[in-house]
């Protein structure tokens, strides 16, 4: 049978994120510059249907199928989901996740974030179908492991999101909770989305600066956006 190479990470991973207020300008400062990451149950995201699953013929028909469809229902609500995508200029990204325009997006490197995390979290690529993801010879005796396959799915009418996902259990922390990072930060630059507003600017490139970390500000001409870097 052929070898399946796992997916390739990517050198950076982007966090959209809602910037409405200077309260919350101060809740994702507080997270970038303490290191941590906040990690929610998937009952909590904006997707009602996150954690549909099937079974296999095989699966289906053995008499302990309903317990563990019961441990799998129970796991699930263990696992902290925080989410990434590969992308930084997704337009649907920047309307549905950063204020309409009005957030930032945080660019992490890769190699640092997974070298700050224990054993216990899991990194996954998205996979995206239009039927739930199906659990069955193998999976039968990891609970656990189920649930992170089947929250590691979508629907694909989501694929545009090139979704990655950080997966950790109520043995890493807190479900919901935060997620705390050792070692040095891996967040490398923000970007403002063109509609920020000028007091919630000002609070984070004050904040960033001091830490040297780079920021990027959008430039919206016509049908294309730009990056320029933010030098004063």
């Amino acid at each position: 049978m052929v070898t399946v190479d796992p997916p390739i990470l990517p050198p950076r991973l982007f966090r959209y994120r809602p910037l409405g207020s200077i309260e919350l300008a101060d809740q994702e400062l507080g997270a970038i510059l303490n290191n941590f990451l906040w990690c929610s149950r998937y009952s909590a995201l904006n997707d009602p249907m996150e954690g549909f699953f099937g079974a296999s013929p095989w699966l289906s028909k053995q008499t302990t199928y309903k317990k563990l469809a019961d441990e799998i229902l129970n796991q699930k609500h263990t696992v902290g989901i925080c989410c990434f995508s590969d992308t930084n200029d997704n337009e649907l990204m920047w309307t549905h996740y950063a204020s309409n325009y009005a957030g930032i997006c945080v660019a992490y490197s890769t190699h640092d974030l997974c070298a700050g995390l224990d054993d216990s979290v899991h990194i996954a690529r998205v996979a995206y179908n239009n039927t739930p993801p199906r659990i069955g010879r193998a999976d039968k005796d990891d609970p656990q492991r189920s649930a992170r396959k089947i929250l590691s799915h979508k629907k694909s009418s989501w694929f545009y999101e090139r979704e990655w996902r950080l997966l950790t259990s109520q043995q890493g922390g807190r479900v919901p909770g935060p997620l705390e990072i050792a070692g040095k930060s891996p967040v490398k630059a923000v970007y403002l989305g063109v509609r920020l507003e000028d007091g919630v600017k000002q609070k984070l490139v004050y904040s960033l600066r001091i830490h040297k970390i780079k920021i990027y500000e959008m430039k919206v001409s016509n049908y294309n956006h730009s990056w320029p870097l933010l030098t004063r």
